[in-house]
């Protein structure tokens, strides 16, 4: 049977509870997870499948689908015995800075701000105070739309301890989109701040964390990023170039054929 295409669905669970099109790239988690890197970045262009990757792994991981076999039930990580077991088991934080362009400094990182506080509310983290020592409630009392930028870029890393403390797991942290900001900062001349800004953002989150099993961080450039990646020490940086993971961005060739074979394709031309 033919599947309908859902054009610009990004979310991974969207796509498999509504039965849509989708090219299995699931095998990218295990092939991921396996290279024991702990902080990864991966640089691909515009509507190379980067988002839909990410969902993918969050997904899988999070402990918010534990149970939800059916998502991956029949794909290429489920042939793993050993990944299997790995379904729903840790705590994962999915973020995307691809909302904070603006034109001034102010507003981006009020904006980054925004985002961190939403992720605490998402995760459920205030019903679970009683869980917490007298030092954790003390930092998350002061978590809040008044955050200064120096408690703005530790905040990642405060959420990352907590969740650990509920899950006994250390946290999975996925960054959509990280280069966006700098692009539109460049333009409007605040870039240096905004480098600064995340630079201490990415070292508090991915490096000086003891609560991060594991990272991954994805955008359109390493170049652009180069500076606010500076302070995580033995990154793994996936550039356009790299074959590795090359073939879970865009399609391959087989890839197109196969997909084309199973679509009314002459309905297709018919659009153009």
């Amino acid at each position: 049977m033919k599947k309908v295409i859902a054009m610009g669905v990004q979310d991974y669970a969207k796509l498999k509870e509504y039965d849509r099109f989708y090219i299995d790239k699931t095998r990218f988690i295990s092939d991921w997870w396996q290279s024991g890197d702990r902080v990864t970045l991966i640089a691909r262009p515009q509507g190379f499948g980067k988002t839909l990757n990410l969902t993918t792994v969050e997904c899988f991981f999070s402990s918010r689908y534990a149970g939800r076999s059916d998502l991956f039930s029949g794909m290429q990580v489920w042939e793993s015995e050993e990944m299997r077991g790995m379904q729903g088991a840790y705590p994962v934080i999915f973020l995307s800075f691809a909302g904070a362009v603006t034109s001034k400094y102010t507003t981006f990182w009020h904006l980054i701000r925004k985002f961190i506080l939403r992720k605490f509310s998402d995760l459920e983290i205030y019903r679970q105070k009683d869980r917490f020592s007298a030092e954790q409630l003390e930092a998350l009392g002061g978590i809040g739309s008044d955050m200064s930028e120096e408690e703005t870029v530790k905040a990642l890393k405060l959420l990352s301890g907590l969740l650990e403390t509920i899950c006994h797991r250390k946290a999975l942290i996925l960054l959509d989109d990280y280069d966006s900001p700098l692009r539109e900062a460049g333009d409007f001349r605040y870039k240096e701040e905004a480098e600064a800004f995340l630079q201490r953002l990415m070292y508090h989150t991915f490096e000086d964390n003891p609560s991060l099993e594991r990272g991954l961080i994805v955008g359109m450039t390493y170049h652009d990023g180069k500076t606010v990646l500076s302070g995580i020490h033995d990154l793994e940086v996936i550039g356009h170039t790299s074959e590795k993971y090359d073939d879970f961005f865009g399609f391959t060739e087989p890839e197109v054929f196969k997909a084309l074979s199973g679509q009314d394709t002459e309905n297709l031309r018919g659009r153009q």
